[in-house]
Protein backbone atom coordinates (compact mmCIF):
# COMPACT_ATOMS: atom_id res chain seq x y z
CA UNK A 1 0.00 0.00 0.00
CA UNK A 2 1.38 3.41 -0.91
CA UNK A 3 1.79 6.20 1.61
CA UNK A 4 -1.03 8.20 0.00
CA UNK A 5 -3.40 5.27 0.23
CA UNK A 6 -2.48 4.74 3.87
CA UNK A 7 -2.98 8.41 4.74
CA UNK A 8 -6.23 8.60 2.84
CA UNK A 9 -7.45 5.47 4.57
CA UNK A 10 -6.69 6.93 7.97
CA UNK A 11 -8.35 10.23 7.18
CA UNK A 12 -11.48 8.67 5.79
CA UNK A 13 -11.85 5.95 8.41
CA UNK A 14 -14.07 8.22 10.46
CA UNK A 15 -16.71 8.15 7.76
CA UNK A 16 -16.59 4.43 7.11
CA UNK A 17 -20.22 4.03 8.11
CA UNK A 18 -21.23 6.38 5.33
CA UNK A 19 -19.24 4.48 2.75
CA UNK A 20 -20.69 1.20 3.98
CA UNK A 21 -24.10 2.68 3.49
CA UNK A 22 -23.05 3.67 0.00
CA UNK A 23 -21.84 0.18 -0.95
CA UNK A 24 -24.95 -0.56 -3.02
CA UNK A 25 -24.06 2.43 -5.19
CA UNK A 26 -20.94 0.60 -6.36
CA UNK A 27 -22.92 -1.08 -9.12
CA UNK A 28 -24.10 2.29 -10.40
CA UNK A 29 -22.12 4.53 -12.73
CA UNK A 30 -19.79 6.58 -10.52
CA UNK A 31 -20.73 9.75 -12.39
CA UNK A 32 -24.36 9.17 -11.48
CA UNK A 33 -25.00 9.94 -7.86
CA UNK A 34 -28.69 9.10 -7.96
CA UNK A 35 -30.14 8.27 -4.58
CA UNK A 36 -30.00 4.63 -3.58
CA UNK A 37 -33.34 2.93 -4.13
CA UNK A 38 -35.13 2.20 -0.89
CA UNK A 39 -38.56 0.65 -0.60
CA UNK A 40 -41.12 0.96 2.18
CA UNK A 41 -40.58 -1.68 4.84
CA UNK A 42 -42.88 -3.12 7.44
CA UNK A 43 -42.04 -5.53 10.23
CA UNK A 44 -43.38 -8.55 8.32
CA UNK A 45 -41.15 -7.82 5.30
CA UNK A 46 -38.10 -7.33 7.53
CA UNK A 47 -38.84 -10.63 9.30
CA UNK A 48 -39.19 -12.42 5.93
CA UNK A 49 -35.85 -10.99 4.84
CA UNK A 50 -34.16 -12.12 8.06
CA UNK A 51 -35.75 -15.57 7.77
CA UNK A 52 -34.70 -15.94 4.12
CA UNK A 53 -31.16 -14.69 4.51
CA UNK A 54 -29.59 -17.91 5.76
CA UNK A 55 -30.95 -19.86 2.78
CA UNK A 56 -29.76 -17.18 0.36
CA UNK A 57 -26.35 -16.72 1.97
CA UNK A 58 -25.78 -20.48 1.79
CA UNK A 59 -25.54 -19.92 -1.98
CA UNK A 60 -22.88 -17.20 -1.72
CA UNK A 61 -19.97 -19.61 -1.36
CA UNK A 62 -21.30 -21.79 -4.16
CA UNK A 63 -21.13 -18.92 -6.66
CA UNK A 64 -18.21 -16.96 -5.19
CA UNK A 65 -15.29 -19.09 -4.06
CA UNK A 66 -13.70 -16.06 -2.35
CA UNK A 67 -16.75 -15.26 -0.20
CA UNK A 68 -16.08 -15.13 3.52
CA UNK A 69 -19.11 -15.13 5.81
CA UNK A 70 -19.23 -13.18 9.01
CA UNK A 71 -19.19 -9.51 8.06
CA UNK A 72 -22.65 -8.01 8.04
CA UNK A 73 -21.34 -4.87 6.41
CA UNK A 74 -20.31 -6.68 3.21
CA UNK A 75 -23.63 -8.40 2.55
CA UNK A 76 -24.75 -5.95 -0.13
CA UNK A 77 -21.32 -6.04 -1.77
CA UNK A 78 -21.73 -9.80 -2.15
CA UNK A 79 -25.32 -9.53 -3.39
CA UNK A 80 -24.24 -6.87 -5.91
CA UNK A 81 -21.42 -9.14 -7.09
CA UNK A 82 -23.75 -12.11 -7.53
CA UNK A 83 -26.39 -9.97 -9.27
CA UNK A 84 -24.11 -10.08 -12.32
CA UNK A 85 -24.20 -13.88 -12.40
CA UNK A 86 -27.35 -15.16 -14.10
CA UNK A 87 -27.01 -18.62 -12.59
CA UNK A 88 -26.65 -17.16 -9.08
CA UNK A 89 -29.65 -14.87 -9.57
CA UNK A 90 -31.75 -17.84 -10.71
CA UNK A 91 -30.73 -19.88 -7.65
CA UNK A 92 -31.32 -16.96 -5.27
CA UNK A 93 -34.66 -16.22 -6.90
CA UNK A 94 -35.85 -19.76 -6.23
CA UNK A 95 -34.99 -19.37 -2.53
CA UNK A 96 -36.57 -15.95 -2.11
CA UNK A 97 -39.77 -16.96 -3.87
CA UNK A 98 -40.08 -19.78 -1.32
CA UNK A 99 -39.84 -17.07 1.35
CA UNK A 100 -42.70 -15.06 -0.18
CA UNK A 101 -40.81 -12.49 -2.24
CA UNK A 102 -41.85 -11.79 -5.84
CA UNK A 103 -38.36 -12.55 -7.09
CA UNK A 104 -34.72 -11.53 -6.90
CA UNK A 105 -35.33 -7.82 -7.47
CA UNK A 106 -37.99 -7.64 -4.74
CA UNK A 107 -35.66 -9.43 -2.30
CA UNK A 108 -32.68 -7.27 -3.37
CA UNK A 109 -34.61 -4.02 -2.84
CA UNK A 110 -35.73 -5.31 0.56
CA UNK A 111 -32.18 -6.33 1.49
CA UNK A 112 -30.81 -2.94 0.47
CA UNK A 113 -33.49 -1.07 2.42
CA UNK A 114 -33.06 -3.26 5.50
CA UNK A 115 -29.27 -2.93 5.44
CA UNK A 116 -29.39 0.86 5.13
CA UNK A 117 -31.89 1.20 7.98
CA UNK A 118 -29.84 -1.25 10.08
CA UNK A 119 -26.67 0.74 9.52
CA UNK A 120 -28.41 4.01 10.27
CA UNK A 121 -29.75 2.61 13.54
CA UNK A 122 -26.50 1.03 14.70
CA UNK A 123 -23.82 3.39 13.39
CA UNK A 124 -25.19 6.50 11.69
CA UNK A 125 -22.81 8.90 9.99
CA UNK A 126 -22.29 12.09 11.96
CA UNK A 127 -21.31 15.62 11.04
CA UNK A 128 -18.67 15.57 13.79
CA UNK A 129 -16.91 12.58 12.20
CA UNK A 130 -17.00 14.28 8.81
CA UNK A 131 -15.62 17.50 10.30
CA UNK A 132 -12.82 15.54 12.01
CA UNK A 133 -12.00 13.80 8.73
CA UNK A 134 -11.86 17.11 6.91
CA UNK A 135 -9.50 18.55 9.54
CA UNK A 136 -7.29 15.44 9.28
CA UNK A 137 -7.11 15.77 5.50
CA UNK A 138 -6.23 19.47 5.79
CA UNK A 139 -3.31 18.58 8.11
CA UNK A 140 -1.93 15.78 5.91
CA UNK A 141 1.68 16.15 4.90
CA UNK A 142 3.50 14.38 2.13
CA UNK A 143 0.69 14.54 -0.39
CA UNK A 144 0.21 17.00 -3.20
CA UNK A 145 -2.38 19.76 -3.12
CA UNK A 146 -4.18 17.96 -5.93
CA UNK A 147 -4.39 14.74 -3.91
CA UNK A 148 -5.60 16.70 -0.90
CA UNK A 149 -8.26 18.42 -3.01
CA UNK A 150 -9.39 15.04 -4.40
CA UNK A 151 -9.81 13.71 -0.86
CA UNK A 152 -11.72 16.82 0.21
CA UNK A 153 -13.95 16.54 -2.87
CA UNK A 154 -14.73 12.91 -1.99
CA UNK A 155 -15.56 13.96 1.54
CA UNK A 156 -17.84 16.75 0.28
CA UNK A 157 -19.61 14.25 -1.95
CA UNK A 158 -20.08 11.96 1.05
CA UNK A 159 -21.62 14.84 3.02
CA UNK A 160 -24.06 15.48 0.19
CA UNK A 161 -25.08 11.83 0.09
CA UNK A 162 -25.95 11.54 3.78
CA UNK A 163 -29.45 12.97 3.52
CA UNK A 164 -30.29 11.16 0.29
CA UNK A 165 -29.37 7.84 1.89
CA UNK A 166 -31.15 8.37 5.18
CA UNK A 167 -33.96 5.82 5.53
CA UNK A 168 -37.46 6.91 6.42
CA UNK A 169 -38.53 6.90 10.04
CA UNK A 170 -40.99 4.13 9.11
CA UNK A 171 -38.22 1.94 7.70
CA UNK A 172 -36.10 2.43 10.80
CA UNK A 173 -39.11 1.62 13.00
CA UNK A 174 -39.72 -1.58 11.00
CA UNK A 175 -36.08 -2.70 11.30
CA UNK A 176 -35.43 -1.72 14.93
CA UNK A 177 -37.32 -4.65 16.58
CA UNK A 178 -35.35 -7.07 14.37
CA UNK A 179 -31.81 -5.75 14.98
CA UNK A 180 -30.74 -8.64 17.21
CA UNK A 181 -32.10 -11.22 14.78
CA UNK A 182 -30.47 -9.44 11.84
CA UNK A 183 -27.11 -9.35 13.59
CA UNK A 184 -27.43 -13.07 14.23
CA UNK A 185 -28.31 -14.08 10.68
CA UNK A 186 -25.99 -11.59 8.99
CA UNK A 187 -23.09 -12.80 11.07
CA UNK A 188 -21.57 -9.53 12.09
CA UNK A 189 -21.67 -6.57 14.35
CA UNK A 190 -20.75 -2.94 14.03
Amino acid sequence: MTRIHHLAGLALAAISALFLLAAPVAAQDEESMAPIKQIALDEARVARFADSFQQVSALFGEFDKEYEAGDADTVMDEVDYLAGNGEAVKAIEAKVKEAGFEGFEDWYDTAQSVMIARMWLTNPPSAEELDASEAEIQKMEGISDEEKQDLLASLAEARDQIETMKPTDENMAAVKPHLDKLEGVLGGTN
